[in-house]
């Protein structure tokens, strides 16, 4: 998905637009990207919103990953952060049991976005 550039603007923009809407999340934005399918998009993302300054601490972690199953490699990689436990999340695509909220462009589970 990461290599059509069509599916990539049109995802960077739902996430961009779902931050945006939100108006709770703080700046500077911190992603990271869950291995090894999130590390691209959250790289992206990133280089989109511009780095964090030495100076200054993230005002919002995001985390983000490609497809969410399950979500195990996802929480497996949200606790070896320690990151804290209502981490906003951004994913490509969700199917599964995964019941956390997530900004997910397309949701294969035949429901409307998971929020």
């Amino acid at each position: 998905m990461f290599s059509d550039q069509h599916i990539q603007e049109s995802v960077l923009d739902f996430w961009t637009e779902s931050i945006i809407q939100r108006d709770i999340y703080s700046l500077p934005f911190l992603f990271l990207g869950v291995p090894t399918g999130g590390m691209r998009w959250a790289t992206v993302m990133q280089e989109h919103y511009g780095p964090i300054p030495p100076s200054e601490k993230a005002g919002t972690t995001f985390i983000v990953e490609d497809v969410v199953t399950t979500g195990k490699s996802l929480l497996s990689f949200k606790h070896s952060l320690k990151l804290e436990e209502h981490v906003p999340i951004l994913a490509v695509a969700t199917r599964g049991t995964f019941l956390q909220p997530i900004h997910a462009w397309v949701n294969f589970r035949g429901l409307q976005l998971v929020e």
